[in-house]
């Protein structure tokens, strides 16, 4: 009954139009022209059901705007392409500090815990909300940090939590992609750690090497952000991410599409080796 409902709810919603600064918003290319037709009304209709579903709220006194919303629904919607539904129904609420937020955190010392906070630009939670600073995803919206996307990050958590703990291992429906996952991202996460212990730099932000949850947050981020400088670095995990979020979807001025046109060579020496303080898995 709940689902007819909401599927009722959701055919009324796409007869109402769309926000006027919904074109402004789509004019970048991983929003519009890397995307099929097909997969950008997919989008757009999981992005607007995100914004009327769930509930939304400012903290430390921030006001959240529709296009606030928009913001970050588009860029969350982006990782549910290769899915018939979206994977992130079931979230119920999505929290926006202002900025770079202080969290609790607890650490266990053999029987004793030891209370204490940290930064926190984002937090997902198993059953609970997501959590995000507004800041960071301005900054990120704008080109300012072009390897990191905290909505794709925490959203990512999402999907890997989907069948339990938070493992790198989301839930994964095809046989063949699922047993090529189990034997390659440990195998790539295990490289990874080596570059970084060997002083070696990577697309991967160094927080990466945390666990192999993190390292499919932040390789994922690294993917959607800059997918081509991404298939450089890491060619074998760039062709598992594209099977599992979905590259029939994109059209050929994707820069990873087989038909995309040669374009010169992007410079290693740009890449930056940011530090953040990533997401609290709860």
């Amino acid at each position: 009954m709940w689902k007819w409902w909401r599927n009722r709810q959701r055919k009324l919603r796409s007869q109402k139009p769309l926000p006027h600064f919904l074109p402004r918003l789509i004019e970048r290319p991983d929003l519009s022209t890397w995307l099929t037709d097909a997969a950008r009304v997919k989008l757009i209709n999981h992005a607007r059901n995100m914004v009327a579903e769930k509930n939304w709220e400012g903290l430390s006194g921030l006001v959240v705007t529709e296009e606030m919303k928009w913001k970050i629904a588009l860029q969350a919607s982006r990782l549910t392409l290769g899915f018939d539904d979206s994977p992130f129904d079931s979230i119920q609420s999505i929290l926006i500090y202002p900025s770079t937020y202080v969290a609790p955190q607890q650490t266990w010392l053999g029987h004793i815990v030891v209370e204490s906070s940290s930064l926190r630009l984002g937090e997902a939670w198993k059953r609970g909300p997501i959590v995000l600073s507004w800041e960071d995803i301005q900054r990120e919206w704008e080109g300012q940090e072009p390897l990191h996307n905290v909505v794709i990050h925490e959203f990512s958590h999402v999907l890997d939590m989907a069948n339990g703990d938070a493992d790198g291992m989301p839930v994964i429906e095809n046989p063949a992609l699922a047993r090529n996952w189990i034997s390659l991202v440990p195998q790539q996460f295990a490289q990874f750690v080596q570059r970084l212990h060997s002083g070696h730099s990577d697309i991967i932000n160094s927080y990466g090497a945390t666990n192999l949850a993190e390292f499919f947050a932040v390789s994922t981020e690294a993917f959607f952000s800059s997918p081509k400088l991404f298939n450089m670095w890491h060619p074998e995990l760039a062709q598992l991410y594209r099977q599992y979020y979905g590259d029939t979807c994109y059209s050929t001025s994707w820069p990873l599409h087989p038909q995309h046109p040669r374009s010169s060579p992007l410079l290693l020496s740009s890449r930056r080796d940011l530090n953040h303080d990533w997401a609290h898995v709860g």
